[in-house]
């Protein structure tokens, strides 16, 4: 009776201290563990940063002419193909016309060479030269139309303000990366 309370009471404080040393073995060394890899102090750089594109790209005129659009502005998302400058030139228009209508005439001139039979080959080689004069024509006439080459982001600060002036052949007009 006194001597089982007393051994239950003895049995009851050696399982508890037990536990104590259990939890002093286990927890005290975690803790250690876990101090050795946390960081004493935060290792942090404040300062200003410029991300670049690693490409990007000065679209320049293909032909000299007056900028009489420009459809993107600055931060504007393109894909390549699309239109960042249109270009008038009067000049190459009213040429590309010109050898349009004369390549019509030499096939004209052609057709009847061929009917009459008489002068047939200087006909052919006049109307090949002419339709090669307006082909090329047309090809630059067809770089009025500036095209971005790659998607991307135009970083050109106000692009709009080039309208209305006169470039050369090779000007940039506006960079996208």
């Amino acid at each position: 009776t006194l001597g089982s309370f007393i051994r239950t009471v003895f049995k009851h404080h050696l399982a508890r201290r037990s536990g104590q040393l259990f939890l002093r073995w286990l927890v005290v060394p975690a803790l250690v563990l876990a101090l050795l890899f946390l960081p004493l102090r935060r290792r942090s750089v404040a300062a200003v940063f410029l991300l670049e594109s690693a490409r990007h790209i000065t679209i320049r005129a293909g032909v000299s002419g007056r900028v009489i659009e420009v459809p993107v502005r600055e931060g504007q998302q393109v894909h390549a193909g699309t239109v960042v400058a249109r270009l008038s030139n009067l000049n190459l228009e009213r040429d590309e016309d010109l050898a349009s209508a004369q390549a019509a005439q030499a096939g004209h001139t052609t057709r009847q060479a061929l009917l009459r039979q008489q002068g047939l080959g200087r006909a052919l080689a006049d109307e090949r030269s002419l339709n090669q004069s307006a082909s090329l024509l047309k090809g630059e006439l067809m770089k009025l139309d500036v095209l971005s080459p790659i998607d991307g982001v135009v970083l050109t600060p106000s692009p709009g303000d080039k309208v209305g002036s006169y470039v050369n052949r090779g000007a940039g007009l506006v960079t996208v990366a």
